[in-house]
């Protein structure tokens, strides 16, 4: 990629911090192109995308998406919460609650491997 993409990318990124000044920034890195599992290494990355969006961690998973992130919880506390007598209503009410909580603004800077040689 060339490096007045990376710059526009970053300016773009930028902008984004400046409009938005209570946003967390994150980096989205694919996992798949990380480097193999040596103590002492680096993968070169680039930046591909960066845009702005509802960003939450949960079960080590990244949940972009608000209607996923409820799902999910209330799947997760369905079984303990019907032992203790709640409706799916509630259920859905407490996991609406969990993710209105926990859900951030994030300024996600796309990345991947970078196809290029690292300078020697």
């Amino acid at each position: 990629m060339e490096l007045v993409n990376q710059l526009e990318i970053l300016k773009k990124a930028v902008s984004l911090c400046e409009e938005n000044t209570d946003a967390i920034i994150r980096f989205a890195v694919n996992g798949d192109e990380l480097c193999d599992h040596y103590e002492h290494s680096w993968t070169s990355h680039e930046a591909f995308r960066v845009e702005i969006e509802s960003w939450m961690m949960w079960n080590d998973r990244i949940i972009t998406d608000e209607s996923e992130a409820v799902e999910e919880y209330a799947e997760s506390i369905c079984e303990g919460m019907k032992v203790n007598g709640s409706t799916d209503g509630e259920i859905e009410k407490a996991a609406e609650a969990f993710v209105e909580k926990n859900m951030q603004t994030a300024i996600v800077i796309y990345t991947r491997a970078a196809t290029d040689k690292e300078p020697s």
